[in-house]
Order: structure tokens, then sequence, then C-alpha cells
């Protein structure tokens, strides 16, 4: 299970939850955050359900905010929500099951659309470092090179294209 509490050291701590987007759940809690340490310094993002408070950690022990915080959720009907990754879990190769993002959730990607991606990553490294020797080559007077280096960043530039055909032409 993952907690409401994202993260939390002594003097800040953020809490996330689905729950808290846009619903008056996320003044409530921050109501009773206040209510519990009036000095709390509080930010509320409701567009993706967070708040993050900041408060002095010499007053307030970081085990009581945390309690406290844990206790006034579960009242307003918060619940700690399953993770996406199980702690513990090995994350998969890169050439056995796909490409998962590095902190482990977020979008998984099939092998032959993970190299895709990887291919494209190198494309555009192709195309900046190309689009910069194709300046350069102009301004030196050097047009067979230039003409090449034009060559080699409209290559890059097809792979890059290949790979968002999707978003592109939709």
């Amino acid at each position: 299970m993952m907690s409401l509490i994202v993260s939390s050291i002594p003097g800040r701590m953020r809490v996330r939850h689905p729950a808290l987007v846009a619903s008056g759940k996320l003044a409530r809690l921050q109501a009773a955050v206040l209510d519990f340490y009036a000095g709390c310094q509080i930010e509320a993002n409701p567009r993706i359900g967070s708040l993050l408070l900041v408060y002095d950690a010499q007053a307030v022990a970081r085990e009581a905010m945390e309690a406290a915080v844990l206790r006034f959720a579960s009242a307003g009907g918060l619940e700690e929500i399953p993770a996406p990754q199980e702690a513990g879990q090995e994350k998969q190769e890169f050439w056995r099951g796909g490409v998962r993002s590095p902190s482990g959730q977020g979008k998984q990607y099939a092998p032959a659309q993970a190299r895709m991606l990887v291919l494209n990553r190198y494309a555009k490294y192709g195309m900046l470092a190309s689009l910069g020797a194709t300046l350069y080559l102009a301004a030196a007077g050097k047009r067979r090179w230039h003409a090449l280096s034009g060559a080699a960043f409209v290559g890059a530039l097809g792979v890059h294209l290949a790979t968002h055909r999707q978003r592109i032409l939709s």
C-alpha cells in the first residue's frame, strides 16, 4: 500500500491523494492541519490533489505531524491507495519485457516500441549535432559537407517523425 504522505522530512511534508483533486476534501484536510498546528504554512494544489506542509520542526515532531495528517485524512474518508508497483519488485530489463519509467510507475512499453523510443533519443542527438554542423559548414563555405550533414539531419528527422507518426497524423 502507498501512503498518503508522499514525502516527509522534518519541517516539510507532501500529502497527495486522487480524492483530493478538485474536491472539498482538500480544503477540509487543510483546515484540520491548521487547527492542529496554526504555524503550518500550507500550499494546496487542487489540480493534482496535493498539499505541501511546511512547519517548524522544533515545535512539532515529524512523527506527530505524520500521525495527525493520517488521522485527519482517514476521518475525512481518505484511505491508503494501492501502489502501482510493490516495493521489492524488480524493474524489468529493457530487452526482456519493455521499458518502464525510472520511478517504476508510469507507462510500460512493449519491447519493439521501447527500442524505437531509444532509437528516437539518439535521433534527437543526431538532429542537434547535424544541425549545428550544417550551420557551421554553411558559414565556412564547405558546400559538399554542408549537404551531407543536412542529409544526416533529414535522416534523423525521419526517424523522429516515424516514431511519433500516430500523434502527428491523428
